[in-house]
This record gives structure tokens, sequence and C-alpha cells, in this order.
């Protein structure tokens, strides 16, 4: 069984080269390289990083490197929702910051429940006992889990429970 998902990633991949990068990646190029370093630099990633690198299984490409490109992509478009929304250049106040290493949180931790049946449900779950030791509000941990929770491909998104224009937007 192993052998038909190889060559059906291998054709993907095949696929996947022969169209240019989104428009995103060169009109956002600052925001990228901003996600980039944050995910470099801040502690809380790094040590949240370190965990999730100890603790993901691969799942046929939803591994550590799904993990850090969806994570890199989240802070990639958060950045530019800050830029657009506060005006302030293209770089981060202290609270951009924080809605930064939210989306990255949840990016890291989105598929840490792959292998279980409802993963999003479960990987939700997971993310609230993990972040619990992590410098995040009550309102972080639950923007991020509910992330987590209404990510899943191919089905309705459940009712969002957050109050707060920054809760959705991390939903988004």
């Amino acid at each position: 069984m192993d052998r038909i998902y190889v060559r059906i990633r291998k054709k993907a991949r095949q696929i996947v080269f022969r169209f240019p990068p989104p428009d995103f990646y060169k009109d956002f190029s600052w925001a990228k390289d901003l996600s980039r370093q944050f995910f470099e630099t801040d502690p809380v990633i790094l040590q949240l990083r370190s965990f999730v690198t100890e603790h993901l299984e691969d799942d046929f490409g939803h591994g550590l490197d799904h993990a850090v490109k969806v994570t890199l992509d989240a802070g990639a478009l958060m950045a530019v929702e800050c830029e657009h929304s506060a005006k302030t250049g293209k770089h981060l106040c202290q609270n951009q910051r924080r809605r930064v290493r939210v989306v990255q949180c949840a990016g890291l931790l989105h598929d840490m429940k792959r292998k279980d049946k409802d993963h999003a449900a479960a990987g939700a779950a997971y993310a609230r006992k993990v972040l619990c030791h992590y410098p995040l509000s009550a309102e972080e941990v639950e923007d991020v889990s509910q992330a987590i929770q209404n990510h899943e491909a191919f089905r309705d998104t459940l009712a969002i429970s957050t109050r707060t224009p920054r809760g959705l937007l991390v939903c988004d």
C-alpha cells in the first residue's frame, strides 16, 4: 500500500513543479521573511518547535516539513493582515507579534493527532493540553484550539465560539 502513496506523491510533485509559485510569495516577500525570522527567533516558537519535532509523526507528507510550511504561511498571512489593519509598516508591534505567535503555534500543532480518527478535534484538545505550559493567555490557547478544530479539509467548519475579531482571524 505504501508504494501507491509514494507514486501518487511523486506524480503530485511533478505536477506542482510545472507551475510558478503563488503570487503571494512574490507580492508579500517581506511578510514571508518576517514570518521566517519570527519562527527562527521567538523563544516560545523555538520551544514549541522543539516539542513538535520530538513528538510529530510523519504521515504521508503531513510531518514536520508540512507543519513548518503551514506555520510560515500562517505567520506571513497574519503579518499582512496586521500591517493592513494597523498601517504600522512592515514591522510588528508587540500585540501583532503575539498574533503571529498564536497562528504559528496553530501551524506547528495542527496535525499532531493526524493519525486519530477525528484528528482535528483530537488535535484541538491536545493543543489545549500542551499550550497550558506556554506563556499564552487562555484566549490565545482557545484561538489556537479552534483553528485546529476547524482546519480539516472537505468538512464543514464548526461554530466558532470566539467573540473577538482576532480569534476569528486565527481560525480563518
